[in-house]
């Protein structure tokens, strides 16, 4: 750990769990699992881990939460190894203290682990590296300006804006009637009818 990470601030509380999936000699995912919830992999979309193997079912709980402690589910096909605080044992000499319990036809077997619990589970051409680490420190939510919060609307001179506004109006009222019959003389349209009869009847015939 380098200073710079031991300087951050470490977030209190139960450790969560750090995955590596490694295949074909490189490293395709690697995720810090946040929240201590159960982790499932397997081909099927809803896994967590999606990875495309026909060793194991669509969706396989390969960590699940107990009550507040994990447990390791692993299956006849996987080896490995996993350090314990007894000691580093390897997966098939687990089974004689782990759990059997029944996954669907077949059954799988299961073992609890602590928070200084690490290993390595092989499945194939896959390894699945598993450790326990501190959570990491939560992001403070982004605090937004105290101007874009409270709103424009509160910044504005309401009394300047107003008296603005009507010398706005008044202006372009007054150069508006200028161009506008508004301002003409009122013409009665009956009289120049009339007029125009008149002068009709003494054109000469």
């Amino acid at each position: 750990m380098t200073a710079t990470m031991r300087a951050m601030p470490q977030a209190a509380g139960p450790k969560v769990l750090r995955i590596g999936i490694v295949r074909g000699g490189k490293v395709i995912e690697e995720r810090v699992i946040k929240q201590r919830v159960s982790v499932t992999v397997g081909p099927s979309e809803k896994s967590m881990f999606v990875v495309q193997t026909k060793e194991l079912p669509p969706t396989f709980k390969l960590f699940e939460l107990v009550g507040n402690d994990y447990h390791l589910n692993f299956l006849d096909g996987m080896s490995g190894r996993v350090a314990l605080k007894s000691g580093v044992v390897e997966l098939p000499a687990l089974r004689a203290q782990a759990k059997k319990l029944p996954l669907g036809t077949t059954h799988h077997y299961q073992i609890k682990l602590g928070e200084d619990a690490r290993g390595k589970i092989v499945l194939g051409d896959m390894t699945f590296l598993f450790q326990f680490v501190a959570p990491p420190p939560a992001q403070p939510k982004t605090q937004l300006p105290v101007t874009i919060k409270t709103g424009l609307i509160t910044e504005i001179d309401w009394t300047t804006t107003i008296i603005a506004a009507f010398s706005f109006l008044l202006h372009f009222g007054a150069v508006g009637s200028i161009y506008s019959d508004w301002m003409d003389p009122v013409i009665d349209d009956e009289v120049d009818v009339q007029q125009l009869l008149e002068s009709v009847k003494a054109l000469p015939p």
